[in-house]
């Protein structure tokens, strides 16, 4: 038998839906999210985040957003979202200089958890500014710097 053949395609609107449910379930598996999250799980909070997250990549135009498909089907079997860091960038907009995350946070997060993981993520952040690399995002760019 031959292995499925798929493949990878840019992602498009009516896509959304789909990958915001796929990036859900991802994040039910992550042990770090029972910790984020008050009253785990939480749909009326996790899944609108995970909605805007990938909204909001489809829509940045400095994200590379794509989807793998299986070609029999046709049904979508997979999705990656990345962003290209580059080190003058950065230099110009030094990590940890936005908003306070709090400020703009959902109901919903532990926020003393959140605050020390975004804290946490903004030093590994520092540690890469000088360096072009890609960056995958896991929250909201409002919400401060928790991509790297």
């Amino acid at each position: 038998m031959l292995p499925p053949k798929h493949s990878i395609l840019p992602i498009s609107g009516s896509d959304l839906p789909t990958l915001a449910e796929f990036l859900h379930t991802s994040k039910l598996a992550l042990t770090v999210n029972r910790l984020i999250f008050k009253h785990w799980p939480n749909d009326a909070t996790q899944l609108p985040l995970y909605t805007e997250a990938v909204e909001s990549g489809f829509s940045d135009p400095s994200m590379e957003c794509l989807k793998v498909v299986d070609d029999e089907t046709g049904d979508i079997v997979g999705y990656l979202a990345l962003s290209r860091k580059q080190a003058e960038k950065e230099a110009e907009n030094p990590a940890g200089s936005e908003e306070d995350p709090e400020s703009n946070a959902p109901d919903g997060l532990n926020m003393p958890v959140f605050k020390e993981i975004m804290n946490a993520v903004s030093e590994i952040t520092k540690e890469f500014e000088a360096i072009d690399r890609f960056g995958n995002a896991y929250f909201p760019e409002k919400w401060g710097p928790a991509n790297f």
